[in-house]
């Protein structure tokens, strides 16, 4: 557990921005574009010891992520591929892996709408399902936008990955996990033919939609259940105190 908290300030998403000891009034703010300053972190679940080392670029044993920057939004998300499907022979990290590179793809594309994220969860799931090599698997994810004019992060989360906002050492907005039951949560999947009843199966439209204003100055975390399962909230908040800010 220390190793992990050593590591978690790297899993900050820090929302900065241009500052001036002679511009701070809201009018100046309002005409600023925000923009994130990222970093991410993790640890592939088969080692037993926490060791640093280098993955693939986005891919953290079945989790995957993926960062865009566009003129208008920064669009940054996380999906966790769930670990049920090793025992049917199936690799969890290949259907999490399709899902974040679909929505990189798509953002990168401007075939999305920043405030409306389900949208671009849907696609990416057709184009997933619709790939001429089946992937099986699930997941869930969590994609967070932020409209730099507006100086609002817009949210879309599915099953236990999720995001959260902290500003001057408090949470003041997180999103909500959904779960069919316990170690159940929601999750998109492409399915076997045979014996799908087995398997959970939900929709884009079920993603809980949030949206938040943001500040200079504000920390975002988003992260799977692997992140929210073992820190909570306090020890979190313990983390970020250590992280100094940034002006650019």
């Amino acid at each position: 557990m220390s190793s992990l908290l050593s590591q978690i300030r790297s899993l900050i998403r820090s929302v900065s921005t241009v500052r001036s000891k002679d511009n701070t009034s809201k009018s100046f703010l309002k005409r600023v574009r925000l923009c994130l300053l990222t970093a991410v972190a993790g640890y592939d679940n088969k080692h037993t010891k926490y060791q640093t080392r280098i993955p693939p670029k986005w891919v953290y044993g079945d989790d995957a992520c993926f960062l865009s920057i566009t003129d208008s939004s920064c669009v940054l998300g996380v999906a966790d591929g769930v670990g049920g499907w090793r025992s049917y022979g199936v690799d969890p990290g290949r259907f999490s892996r399709a899902v974040m590179k679909n929505c990189e793809r798509l953002v990168n594309s401007g075939r999305f709408m920043p405030d409306k994220l389900e949208f671009l969860i849907a696609q990416c799931y057709e184009d997933v399902l619709n790939s001429k090599e089946l992937i099986l698997g699930s997941a869930t994810l969590c994609i967070i936008s932020l409209q730099r004019n507006e100086h609002r992060v817009y949210g879309a989360s599915l099953g236990d990955s999720g995001y959260l906002v902290i500003r001057e050492g408090t949470v003041i907005h997180r999103s909500v996990h959904q779960k069919h039951s316990f170690n159940t949560p929601f999750q998109l999947a492409c399915l076997p033919i045979v014996h799908s009843r087995q398997f959970h199966c939900d929709l884009p439209n079920q993603a809980v939609q949030t949206s938040v204003e943001v500040k200079p100055g504000d920390i975002i975390i988003v992260g799977t259940d692997g992140l929210f399962d073992n820190l909570t909230e306090p020890m979190i908040l313990q983390e970020v105190k250590n992280i100094e800010p940034v002006n650019i």
